[in-house]
């Protein structure tokens, strides 16, 4: 990338001055900012890599065991169907055709390619489509790489949540030996994650004339590549402090250093959220000590990067995506919530009903839960930011300051589950999955109505999908 501007830039100029003045120029070329960037990641990447010797005890000490040694860590069967599912759909997004932010975002790369558009701060989506294109700016190429790299960070998102789940349900030690009851508490894991992929809000709002979509918060969009791409990345980002929290480690600090970096540059929304609720949290559990502060120096280096992404943003106006008028941000409460929602109690019931129902009928167990409590106060403050903040000008209806409302939202449907699935017993006996009928038998009414609320949105978060596709929009 570096030598492709050094070539549009030109001959160096024999003049001093004029040397100077062009190296400078190609130093605050955005190109060469991202490259610098991307191999300075790559090496704080490294770094942290180094600090991970032993890859089996990593295995264990994931609470995997020996089972896993055999078996391939990550990519599953699933994983794979849930790979051609996704492609299947942005496929047909393109195809249809059904105007989403997956369209404008690839013209936004093409117009950056060909220098008709300042690149963004958060630049690495468009960045990395451009590379995986192999510098093409030809329209079908870039939606290729687009739909590919959407598939695969769903795909991401997938495994993550099963990583979490197993890491969080920790079977018992003798358990953990290869047979057919593992293996179908293996596809238990996979089955429980795939619909956690595909849950959607209940469509309450139409009852009132409101949106399938807008004025809720889902916990899976499929219309917005950026937040899509964000996802994996702001769970591991989640999934890290929360480790963190319970037990600091000093090599975690880096990990959480470069999560929010990732997080900034490809859409900050949920950083705002990790920004007050992680040193709350910390502070809560370990006071104003030294550990504390090493501990909240990734924070300020995410508020580094944010006060210059608002500078760039809407100060200097650089790599917007939205044509003429300037734009800024203000509070106004509730302005741009209501304008989707005519009823936003209504909107937040059918968007959260089953991770509702688990803490209200598990309230006991709830109230001490550490990870129930994270997530909620994360959700929590994203709904206030959605609620406050607004763009102005052209932007004002754009819905900006809601996208980290989408993360936090599944980041509680996931703790809920936790909660679940420790009530239902799952993670204390392995033997439970060999006899799904009694199994079934001995849920307790309350658990039932809870598992009947999560399917009820995984059937929504298909009707969704069905919707676009009937009525060519996503709203």
């Amino acid at each position: 990338m570096i030598k492709w501007q050094v070539q549009l830039a030109g001959s160096l100029p024999p003049d001093n001055i004029a040397k100077l003045q062009y190296i400078i120029k190609l130093l605050l070329n955005p190109w060469v900012i991202s490259s610098f960037t991307c191999a300075f990641l790559a090496a704080i990447s490294w770094m942290a890599a180094m600090t991970k010797f032993d890859l089996y005890k990593k295995a264990a000490n994931f609470g995997l065991g020996d089972h896993y040694e055999q078996k391939n860590f990550f990519i599953d069967q699933t994983s794979v169907v849930i790979f051609t599912i996704c492609l299947s759909i942005f496929v047909g997004f393109l195809l249809t055709p059904i105007s989403t932010d997956i369209n404008g975002h690839a013209k936004a790369v093409i117009r950056i390619a060909n220098g008709n558009l300042s690149i963004p701060f958060n630049f690495l989506y468009y960045v990395l489509i451009y590379i995986i294109t192999f510098f093409s700016t030809g329209t079908k190429t870039v939606y290729l790489a687009s739909i590919l790299v959407l598939s695969c960070s769903i795909v991401a998102k997938y495994l993550i949540t099963k990583q979490f789940l197993m890491k969080n349900l920790i079977l018992p030690s003798n358990s953990l030996s290869i047979s057919s009851n593992q293996k179908l508490t293996d596809r238990f894991y996979q089955v429980y994650s795939l619909m956690l992929t595909f849950v959607f809000s209940l469509p309450l709002s139409l009852m009132v004339g409101g949106y399938y979509y807008l004025g809720n918060t889902p916990p899976n969009i499929w219309h917005n590549s950026t937040t899509i791409f964000l996802m994996p990345f702001a769970l591991l980002l989640f999934w890290q402090s929360y480790e963190q929290i319970k037990t600091p480690k000093a090599d975690r600090i880096v990990w959480i250093s470069l999560l929010i970096i990732l997080n900034i540059i490809i859409k900050p929304s949920f950083f705002f959220v990790f920004l007050v609720c992680y040193p709350i949290f910390f502070i809560k559990q370990f006071g104003w000590t030294k550990l504390t502060f090493v501990n909240l120096i990734p924070l300020l280096i995410g508020c580094f990067m944010l006060g210059i992404q608002y500078l760039g943003h809407y100060i200097w106006y650089i790599g917007s995506l939205t044509e003429g008028g300037d734009h800024g941000v203000t509070i106004s409460l509730f302005t741009v919530w209501s304008h989707f929602s005519p009823n936003i109690p209504l909107s937040l019931l059918g968007s959260l009903l089953f991770p509702l129902l688990c803490i209200i009928l598990h309230w006991k167990t709830a109230v001490n839960h550490l990870l129930i409590k994270y997530a909620c106060f994360q959700y929590l403050i994203a709904i206030t930011i959605y609620a406050l903040l607004m763009e102005t000008g052209l932007r004002q209806y754009h819905g900006n300051f809601g996208w980290q409302c989408i993360v936090a939202s599944y980041i509680l449907y996931l703790s809920a589950s936790i909660l679940l699935i420790e009530k239902l017993g799952l993670n204390q006996n392995n033997n439970a999955f060999s006899n799904l009928i009694s199994l079934t038998l001995s849920i307790s009414p309350k658990n039932k109505l809870i598992l009947i609320t999560l399917m009820l949105h995984f059937l929504a978060g298909i009707g969704y999908i069905i919707r676009i596709f009937i009525t060519r929009k996503y709203l």
